[in-house]
């Protein structure tokens, strides 16, 4: 089974069936905040990311996160770069 990469640079449905979490990367010039959640946009949060200024920050857990379907929420932010990894 090979993961998948999909870049977001907005609030998105990632994946709209189950699957498995491998990594998120947010990537910014500048503050932003995003939530990964499980279920859709009103679903249970499984992480969520904050840059207080320019640089990245990622979620790469040691066992991948199972989900029933994925979405990213950009909370703070115009255009953050948001990598998702999942299989």
């Amino acid at each position: 089974m090979a993961a998948k990469i999909v870049m977001l640079t907005e609030s998105g449905e990632v994946k709209a069936a189950p699957g498995l979490l491998v990594a998120v990367v947010l990537t910014h010039s500048d503050a932003a905040q995003i939530h990964v959640k499980d279920g859709g946009s009103d679903g249970t949060e499984i992480v969520g990311l904050r840059l207080s200024g320019a640089g990245s920050v990622a979620f790469s857990p040691s066992m991948p996160v199972s989900f029933s379907s994925l979405y990213v929420t950009v909370d703070a932010g115009t255009g953050p770069e948001v990598a998702v990894v999942y299989v």
